[in-house]
């Protein structure tokens, strides 16, 4: 198990995990305790195996994360207890057809 916390900078590729669906985002702003991730756009050409194609979205809202205790970035206003609310490295994208 890697002790390597994620330390995410300006311009990196990062997702945002709600609940069970992940949203594609790119680092906009950092300081040393928050992120500020742009969302980017993403259109689905197979549902069934969540293929996505993603692109920078420069007009995509922006979402806020603090960096807690734990290690972990987690959206501001949200409890550290509360289900996801992460930030993970990397472009991904991801709909929960179960819901």
């Amino acid at each position: 198990m890697s002790s390597k916390v994620f330390d995410p900078q300006v311009g990196d590729k990062v997702n945002y995990t709600i609940w069970t669906d992940v949203e594609p985002g790119t680092v906009v702003k950092r300081t040393s305790k928050t992120v500020h991730v742009q969302l980017d756009h993403a259109v689905c050409s197979d549902w069934e195996r969540q293929d996505w194609s993603i692109q920078r979205d420069k007009a995509g809202s922006i979402v806020t994360f603090s960096l807690r205790v734990s290690g972990q970035w987690k959206r501001t206003g949200v409890s550290v207890n509360e289900r996801g609310a992460y930030l993970s490295p990397g472009w991904r994208k991801y709909y929960d057809l179960g819901f």
